[in-house]
Parts: structure tokens; sequence; C-alpha cells
């Protein structure tokens, strides 16, 4: 190519002397002398061009510019083509260099193969063989304007006023959807890390009751509460929760559960209280050993935390499957997650017509498939939902999952605190994913003195929306074995099917979303002493400040439940009932809050009863608040209600109140002078007090992130000033937590997105036992303050926070000028202050003035140089009474 232009030199000075003097002039040459003629806009496109098949025409090479639509942007190229003055000749077989027609329709190329690129532009995916370009010994590897149309379905025409060849390509404008997403990894690899600690006794809760009836015979009285202790021990949490029958008679106390479980990718470990992998023939609670070894997938994790669940430790967290479809060669299939427009992966259909997506996660994912015709974005899609239901049990094809367990059946027994052990139990289970979407268990178990071997089956096809499961029991039945079996049927997100059954009975469960606004729904419970079956109907109609929600349902045992609820604005009705009851709400918000009730609002009860031959009513008018301010776990920080009833059981008046405004301490209390079943007055105080007691007393205000302990763990964040710059937490340091959402970034997302607690002490995030990635974002930095680390890698294990201590030392500039011994001022000098004791060296390039900054400078002394000459001063120290800017000058004597 290099030598085709510099043998087409001299022909392309003279083209561009002339285009620059007079571009839209053309001139005829007439008998009567030259005379300039000036064209009318003549286009011609595909369809237009000439051909005249008696004389064949010779292109030659003409100076174009390339214009997409009315932008001009390629001013001039050369092409090999014909035009007589008033249009163009044969246009359909011009040749344009490759490169040009590459570079102004922005494609990217993917060579496949010999015979087979992919062509990806803004707009468009499409492949061509590349063996039909034209290898011509002038312009090199060119296209026609025919091949140009073919292929990208880019019309192309050529404008003889502007003299340059004019492209439409049919995306413009249009948003490029065809950027795949791909989140981005975190990496922990080489960074610092900080570690949990080996025990700790992170957690103390009381849950407090207290109760009574003053009117009753007995005088009712009632104190009952639930202690629990949260820690961890070697990178496993742990509790212990008691129950307290009476609060103040602790021989009434007995340990509910103790547990220590430890959670890893590969291995869980479990010692303690705990359910089993089996359903349990015998009475009282399981202690013993568990242990779940899994090859070949990570356990699903969950944001929020809670018991230890053996079903869900078995769950893999990503199930890979394959999607296919077909669709008619040179279609653009894009796999879409969600309802949005991230694209996670695309692929062009060849002659085979099958399009396939392998190793897509679908756990806890919905995906849609958008087809376009011949690979352009600009034509109207195919849209199809992609239905992966699976079952919970599927392992991925090859992985496999093994659990051990042993221990004993403990009974509850009044006035011990342990309680008393008895029947041995002990179990094995293995399941393999055998292929996908089938996986085989096989196991036994003992317990109660009853010996079971347990076989199992799941199973979900591919393309077929049907999954199933069966269990089969050996023991001692009426019949040599059980079989418990669960059969979904998905068809489409509008219809759910499921039927289950076991010794005990069989069940089923049908919901059916005949429109957008009714749906149908269907239950049964069949077994030899009460079949029973129901089927409702459902309305919903919402706009844009009202909804209406109305349900019915009625059995074959001539039960009839309904259910009818109307929002209007800050009016709101609420009405349910069935053969035994009824309870209805009218509610109007005074504050003109129609969603959740903040505010003020004035509120109507009524509510009926009949039971053992008695019908009973009441009637309460109350005024309640609720604030709009909502804790962590997101209840109201304060909530009143006050009001009057009338009854079959008296009158009197009701009240209720709870906050959590005090940290730590959950309150609730609730009086009435008679309810619908009592004509004695009652009251009910709930106290629940919370502190992390991990290195200090301070309370945790969320119920949730309490509960979560047990099997999640956290970080407790400590962005500090370093006044000392030694690194190292010190009593006289403070932390500061004002901008920590916009100075953490935790695994690439924003801390916000794991909801902190954000305390004066530090910032604590309860999130599932792992390694994360924590980053700095300079955003939120005090001002004239630096970290002196940006990115951590921090471990954390349930039943403790790792605490991350983040030093942030105070930053020194000097600004000042460079001047010779004559005072003239030195430009261009790179002026450098080098740390006395070792470290980064600072540096600083005068501009023409001679002035310089030499910033992000910490305490110590440093020697001053000039292009490696000693100024006068030479050296400056900084210490913890040094103003954060200071003016410093300085001079070259030689």
């Amino acid at each position: 190519m290099l030598r085709k232009y510099i043998r087409l030199f001299p022909i392309i000075v003279v083209v561009h002397f002339f285009g620059l003097i007079i571009p839209p002039v053309r001139f005829s040459f007439l008998n009567v002398g030259i005379c300039p003629s000036f064209a009318q806009e003549d286009k011609t496109s595909i369809d237009d061009a000439p051909l005249d098949n008696s004389e064949p025409v010779e292109f030659d090479l003409l100076p174009i510019g390339i214009n997409v639509e009315k932008r001009n942007i390629l001013p001039s190229t050369l092409v090999k083509g014909a035009e007589d003055g008033t249009q163009a000749l044969n246009f359909s077989f011009w040749l344009i260099p490759w490169e040009d027609i590459v570079e102004v329709l922005q494609l990217k190329i993917e060579e496949q193969s010999e015979e087979s690129w992919q062509i990806t532009a803004p707009g468009l995916v499409t492949e061509i063989n590349p063996n039909e370009l034209t290898r011509d010994e002038d312009l090199g590897l060119a296209i026609t304007p025919q091949q140009i149309e073919t292929w990208f379905k880019v019309p192309t025409e050529f404008n003889l006023l502007e003299y340059a060849i004019v492209l439409k390509p049919p995306w413009l404008g249009l948003r490029s959807n065809l950027r795949q997403y791909q989140e981005i990894p975190v990496v922990t690899d080489g960074l610092p890390l900080v570690s949990p600690p080996i025990f700790s006794f992170t957690a103390i809760g009381n849950e407090a009751t207290f109760s009574g009836s003053p009117d009753s015979e007995n005088n009712l009285y009632d104190d009952r509460g639930n202690l629990t202790a949260i820690g961890s021990f070697l990178g496993g949490g742990w509790f212990i929760s008691t129950n307290q029958d009476d609060l103040y008679n602790s021989t009434q106390w007995n340990i509910q559960e103790a547990q220590w479980w430890y959670q890893g990718d590969r291995a869980d470990y479990i010692v303690g209280s705990q359910p089993t992998f089996w359903r349990g023939e015998g009475g009282g609670n399981f202690w013993g050993l568990t242990t779940i070894q899994r090859w070949g997938f990570t356990p699903e994790k969950t944001r929020f935390g809670g018991f230890f669940s053996p079903q869900q430790r078995l769950q893999a967290n990503d199930l890979p499957r394959t999607i296919t479809g077909e669709a008619p060669s040179g279609t653009l299939v894009q796999l879409i997650q969600g309802f949005g427009a991230r694209v996670v992966a695309q692929t062009l259909v060849n002659e085979s017509g099958i399009y396939v997506f392998e190793n897509i996660p679908i756990r806890q994912q919905s995906y849609q498939v958008k087809l376009y015709a011949d690979g352009l974005l600009s034509n109207e899609p195919i849209i199809e939902n992609i239905n992966f239901s699976d079952i919970p049990e599927l392992l991925p094809k090859g992985a496999s999952v093994l659990t051990l367990t042993a221990g004993a059946r403990r009974e509850t027994i009044e006035d011990n605190l342990f309680g008393e052990f008895n029947t041995i139990g002990a179990g094995m289970a293995y399941r393999y994913g055998l292929l996908e979407g089938i996986t085989l268990g096989v196991g036994f178990y003992n317990d109660n003195e009853s010996f079971r071997s347990l076989g199992e089956i799941f199973y979900q096809p591919n393309g077929i929306p049907l999954r199933f499961s069966v269990s089969a029991l050996t023991g001692d039945f009426d019949s040599p074995w059980e079989l418990i079996s669960r059969l979904y049927y998905n068809p489409s997100p509008n219809f759910y099917l499921s039927v289950d059954a076991d010794r005990f009975g069989q069940r089923m469960n049908l919901n059916w979303r005949l429109s957008r606004n009714l749906n149908f729904t269907a239950t049964g419970n069949y077994d030899d002493d009460n079949p029973y079956i129901s089927a409702g109907l459902g309305l919903f109609f919402s706009g844009i400040n009202s909804s209406t929600n109305i349900r019915g349902e009625i059995g074959t045992n001539d039960e009839l439940n309904w259910y009818f609820s109307q929002r209007w604005g800050s009016f709101y009705l609420n009405h349910r009932g069935d053969s035994d009851r009824t309870d209805t709400e009218i509610s109007y918000n005074l504050s003109g809050k129609s969603y959740f009730g903040d505010g003020h609002s004035l509120i109507l009860d009524y509510e009926t009863q009949n039971n053992n031959n008695r019908s009973d009513y009441i009637g309460l008018l109350r005024w309640r608040y609720r604030s709009e301010d909502r804790l962590n776990g997101g209840l109201p920080l304060w909530e009143y209600d006050l009001g009057y009833g009338v009854g079959s059981r008296g009158s009197g008046f009701y009240t209720s109140f709870s906050t959590g405004f005090i940290p730590g301490l959950t309150l609730r209390l609730r009086y009435q002078d008679f309810s619908i079943s009592s004509s004695n007055r009652q009251f009910i105080i709930d106290i629940f007090p919370r502190f992390n007691v991990q290195n200090g007393i301070r309370t945790i205000t969320s119920e949730r992130d309490f509960d979560n302990l047990r099997s999640q763990g956290g970080l407790w964040i400590k962005p500090f000033y370093d006044k000392n710059g030694n690194e190292i937490f010190d009593d006289s340091d403070e932390i500061f937590t004002e901008d920590a959402n916009l100075l953490l970034i935790l695994n690439n997302r924003p801390i916000r997105s794991s909801l902190p607690e954000i305390q004066p002490d530090g910032v604590f995030v309860v999130v599932p036992p792992d390694t994360y990635r924590l980053d700095l974002d300079e955003a939120g930095y005090p001002f004239d303050w630096t970290p002196t680390i940006t990115a951590l890698a921090v471990k954390v294990v349930a039943g403790s926070y790792t605490e991350v201590y983040i030093p942030f030392v105070l930053s020194y500039t000097f600004a000042g000028t460079l001047t010779d011994e004559d005072n003239k001022p030195i430009g261009g000098a790179r002026v450098e202050a080098i740390p006395e004791n070792g470290g980064k060296t600072i540096s600083s390039i005068t501009n023409g003035a001679g002035v310089f900054f030499l910033e992000n400078l910490k305490q110590g002394q440093y020697n001053l140089r000039v292009n490696g000459e000693i100024p006068t001063p030479s050296e400056v120290i900084i210490d913890d009474q040094s103003e954060p800017f200071q003016e410093l000058n300085l001079k070259i004597i030689n």
C-alpha cells in the first residue's frame, strides 16, 4: 500500500490543490470556450447507476470524499470508478479501499477462519467471507458499494455536487447495545491481608417480655426471655441461646441452642445443636458433629444470615446451564440479564439455524433473548423470555457433596440447664451431578433405633419446563419403601404447578395468572382422613394514585375465605374474612402520605369472631403516628397508637408504643382495657437490648444485624487521623466517618450497597464469611489528609467483626519560586524533596515564572535538590506543629 501511494503522490497533490480552490464546481469543455457549469445535486445510488453493456466502462483512480449522511468523515481518498460529469457510471462495482470503510463505519474485525470474518459495527453484527473482497493492484483490499449494501445493510450513493460517496447506516442515532457486560473481577492477590481475631465474644442480647392481666382470676403475670451470646473461634462462628422461662429464677433457665459453625467453600464443620439432613424420627433436638465436603462447586451465599440449614449448604451458588434456540441464519441473538439492557452474551446464527449459550449461571437470575434480523440493531427485535425454575438440589455436572453426621437427641428437662441426652443418631449422604440437569444421591441414617437407606434423583431436562425429584426410603413402614416425590411444572412466568406426595398424603398448589389483572389459584391436600381442595380468583387493578385487590377462595368443606383492599390517595380500606371471623380496617392519612402510612392517620377497626357457639365483636377508633425516619432494619423510629373501643366484652382504651430511638434498644408497649375474647385488662412490654462487646461496649441498632451475626460476619472499618504519622491508632487519634459512603468501596461497589451501620467509632458492615477487597475513593478523603494505603484484603468469619484500621496522615504542601543569584526565575527546572530516612521522592517542574509546588509531603526531614544541585535552603523539617501549606523560595548560587 505504501508503494502504491508513493507512485500516485503527484496525482494526489494536484487533486488536493484544485479541490481546495474550487471543490463545488465542475467544468464542461464546449466549442464556445470554457465556462463553469454548476451541477445539480445529482446523486447516484446503486439502483440508478447506468451500465452500458455495449461499451465496457473503464475505471480510473478518482479522488473522492466519504460522508456518513451529511457529515464528512474522509475529505479525500482514492477509489476506482467512473463518472460522465452528470452521474456515476456502474456505481455498484466501484472499488473503495477496505481500510477506509473500516474506519468510516467503525468496524471491528474478528478473524474466525480464513473464510470467515465476524464484523461488528455500532449497530450491526454479521459475518463475511474475506475472499470475496477484491484485491486491487492500486488500492489493495477493496470493497464495492453493492457489497456494502448487501453485507452491512448500509445504503450507498454518489453525490456529484460534493464529489463524495455517501453512506447511510440505519443505526445512526441508535444507542448501541453491542457491548457485553463484564463484571469487574474482585482481585485480592498481592494486597495486604487483614485477618479476623482467633477468638472473640462479639455480641450479647436479651429479649425480655413482661405481660399481665390484672383483672384475671389469678392476677396472671408472666416474665420470660431469651438470652443470646455470639462470637467467633478458629475461623468459625459460635452462639449460645438460653430460654428464660422466669427471668428472675435461673433454675428455670435451659440452653436452647449452642453451636460452632465453620463455613468454607470446600467444607463446613458444625458442632453442637443442629438440624439433620434427614427427617427426624425421634423427639427432642439433635446435638452432634456434622461435616459437609464439596467438590466442584461452592455453596450458595445469602446476603442475610440465619440458622444453619444442611439443605441450603448442599446447594450450589451457581448452576451453569445451556440455553439453545432456533433463528434464521444471520440473526444476531443477544442474551439479556433480567429485564434491562445488560448484554451478558451474544452470537450470530450460522447456517445451522441454531444458537447456543453455554455455561450460563441460572441460579437467582432471569434472562431474555433478543433476536435482531440480519444482525441489525435498528430492526425491531423478537424478545423471548428464558424460564429456569431450577431444583435447589441440582448440582453442576461432575460436582459432588458428602455429608457425615453423628450425635444424639436431647430432651429439655425442667430445672435442668443442659437437658438430657438419650438416643444416638448418625447418617451419611452423597450427591453427584451426573449430567446437566440430573443429580443422584444415596445414603443412610440411624435415628431413634430406626435404620433407613436413602436413594434420591433430581431431574430437570433442558427445554422442558418440568422438574421433579424422588427420594426413596427403606425401613419399618407398612410397605418396604417410602417414596417422597415432588413435581413442578412452570411453562411460563404466569403458570406454576407443584405436586408433592409422601406417606402422609398428597398436596397440590396451582397459581395461574390468566391476565394482567386476573389470577387463579388452587390448593389441595389429600389423605385418608381429611381430603381437601380449594380454588380461588384474584383481581388486581392499579393506577397512578389508587389500587384495588380482591381475592376469594372456596373449599370442599364449605370453607370460604376472602380479601379486599382499596387504596385511593390517602384513603385505605382493608377487609378479610373466613367462616369464623372478619377483620376490617378503614384508614385515612392526615399527613397526605399514600404509602406506608407514615405521619398521622385516623383508623377505624371492626372485628367479628365466632368461637365455641359464641359471637363476639369489637370496634376501635384510633389515632396513629408513624415516623418517616427508619431504623437500619426498616422499622419506624417511632410509632404510637391511641384509641377507644366498644365490643361485646366491654369498652375502654387501647394504646401501643414502639421505638428504636435509644441506640441498641427496641421497646414495644401495649395496653388494652379489653379484647375481642376477654373483658380483662392486658398489658405487654417487650424489651430487646443488644450490645457489641468486641473490643469495648457499643450498641447494635438493628435487630437484623444482631440476628445475622449467627451465620454472618462483618467489617469494622476505622478510618482515623494519624496525627503523629506512626500508622498506629493511638489514644489521641480520632476516627472519622462523615463521608464514609463516599470513601469506602467494598468488592468494587460503593459501601452503601452493603447497608452499613455508621457510628462515631467506625463503619459496621455485616456480610457473609469470605475474603473481601476494600478500596478507598479520593472523593471521600478529608481535606489535606491522605491514606497510607488505598487497598486492602479483609478476611471475614462468622460471629465477629474484622477490625480494619485505615490511617490518614496530614499532607503538607510547599509552594514557592526558584531563582538564580541575580533573582531571576528559573523555568523548566526539576525541584526534588528527598526523605532523609528513605521513601518516596516528591518532585515538581518549575514553570516559566520559576514557580513550583511540592505536594503530599509527610512529617520528617527532606533534602532539597534542583536538577541534582543543592539549593539554598537545602533542607526542610516537617513536624506535628508545621502548617499544612507553607511558602518556600529556593535560590541557586553558582
